[in-house]
């Protein structure tokens, strides 16, 4: 009898390590399947973040979208105060960078906005090029 009460036990807590890991399993194969279906490198993925966040702090809140480009870019535009403020910008990996930035993708102001966000606030970190300056 006692026998047949730790097999049972057994099985019980079996089943229930078992139930209580399927919404772990369910979560972790969602990350992946959300992983393979996004086509941005991980530097688009940070640029988009970063960007946002430093005109974020600069001009208010907005948001940033962006889109592959031929040419082995990709184009950013984010838009401040309801669309009244665009910033466009041109996004390149590291490696493509005229000169050493700390980041993990390369900044081309592509407008007048993004040329003038360039030296304000958090955002004159990030080293874009406006095509005025060399380094």
């Amino acid at each position: 009898m006692r026998r047949v009460f730790l097999l049972e036990n057994r099985l019980f807590k079996m089943k229930r390590k078992m139930l209580l890991s399927l919404p772990l399993i369910l979560a972790a194969g969602a990350v992946c399947t959300g992983f393979m279906y996004n086509n941005k490198p991980a530097y688009i993925t940070k640029a988009e973040s970063r960007v946002d966040s430093y005109l974020s702090n600069s001009y208010g809140p907005g948001q940033c979208g962006i889109a592959q480009a031929e040419k082995g870019h990709w184009n950013m535009e984010c838009q401040r105060h309801g669309g009244q403020l665009v910033f466009k910008y041109a996004v390149y990996p590291a490696d493509k960078a005229p000169y050493a930035i700390a980041t993990d993708y390369y900044l081309v102001a592509a407008n007048d906005e993004a040329k003038k966000s360039a030296t304000v606030g958090l955002m004159r970190y990030l080293k874009i090029d406006t095509g005025t300056q060399k380094g």
